[in-house]
């Protein structure tokens, strides 16, 4: 969360400018790769919600088909 603030370059109280990336990039241990395979998998999960979403609008469509 700090990295991400520090990215937008909004100032977080009581931790030196860089330190959030310093930990970020210590514990993904790649500088960065860990993000691009967090993003892929938040790729993921949106499109398996907006197949749910999907699912749910028909169903819904369908209960107010029976009225």
């Amino acid at each position: 969360m700090l990295t991400a603030w520090q990215e937008v370059e909004i100032p977080v109280r009581g931790v030196p400018t860089g330190v959030a990336r310093a930990w970020s990039l210590a514990a993904n241990g790649n500088g960065g790769v860990g993000r691009q395979d967090g993003l892929a998998a938040l790729t993921r999960q949106v499109g398996e919600l907006n197949a749910k979403m999907a699912g749910m609008a028909k169903d819904l469509a369908a209960l107010k088909g029976t009225r």
